[in-house]
C-alpha cells in the first residue's frame, strides 16, 4: 500500500483515500479553516507575539477504576493515555487528558473550558464504542457546543490513531 503522502500518489486517489478514512471518525461541530480558534482576540494576540498558533485538544474519558475499566486494565489503560499525551505535546499539540462518568457529572470539563481556549474536544473511545452511553456522549457534546462554541467536538473509536484524527480533522 502507498504512503497517503507519497508524491506519485494522484490527488483523486488520496482524496478516495481520506474519505475511506474519514468514514471511520465522526466530527460533531463547524469544521474551521484557516486559524484554530473562532476567537479573533486569541488570534490577533498570537500573532502579535509573533507565535504558531497551537492546537489545543481536551481528551475526556471515563475514569480509570471500576466499574468503568476492569481493575486489571487500568494501569494499562492510564500508561497508554500517559504515552498518547507525550506523542501528542511531542508533535506540537496541547493535550489535556480528562476524566467523567454519568454520575460525577461535567463540571470539571465545563470548569475546564470556560478558563481556557479549547480547539477540539476528543471524546474518547470508552464512551463512543458504549451505547449505553449515548446520553452522557450528548451531554459531552453539548458541553462542549455551550462552552467552547467554536471548539470541534471529536469521536475517537480507535479505528484511526488520535494524531492522524486531528490532523485529518484540521486539514494538517
Amino acid at each position: 500500500m502507498k504512503d497517503l503522502f507519497d508524491p506519485t500518489l494522484a490527488d483523486d486517489i488520496k482524496q478516495r483515500i481520506m474519505g475511506v478514512i474519514l468514514s471511520h471518525y465522526k466530527v460533531v461541530g463547524p469544521l474551521k479553516t484557516g486559524s484554530f480558534s473562532n476567537d479573533p482576540a486569541r488570534g490577533e494576540a498570537i500573532q502579535e507575539a509573533g507565535e504558531s498558533e497551537m492546537i489545543s485538544v481536551v481528551h475526556i474519558g471515563l475514569p480509570l477504576a471500576p466499574p468503568w475499566v476492569p481493575a486489571e486494565d487500568c494501569e494499562k489503560i492510564a500508561s497508554r493515555l500517559i504515552g498518547l499525551r507525550q506523542k501528542m505535546e511531542g508533535a506540537g499539540y496541547r493535550y489535556e487528558v480528562m476524566h467523567a462518568s454519568p454520575e460525577g457529572g461535567l463540571a470539571e470539563l465545563r470548569k475546564r473550558l470556560q478558563s481556557e481556549p479549547c480547539d477540539a474536544v476528543l471524546i474518547g473511545g470508552g464512551v463512543v464504542a458504549d451505547e449505553k452511553l449515548a446520553v452522557f456522549k450528548q451531554q459531552i457534546i453539548e458541553v462542549t457546543r455551550d462552552e467552547a462554541p467554536g471548539a470541534k467536538v471529536l469521536e475517537f473509536d480507535h479505528a484511526v490513531d488520535v494524531q492522524t484524527l486531528l490532523e485529518l480533522a484540521f486539514s494538517i
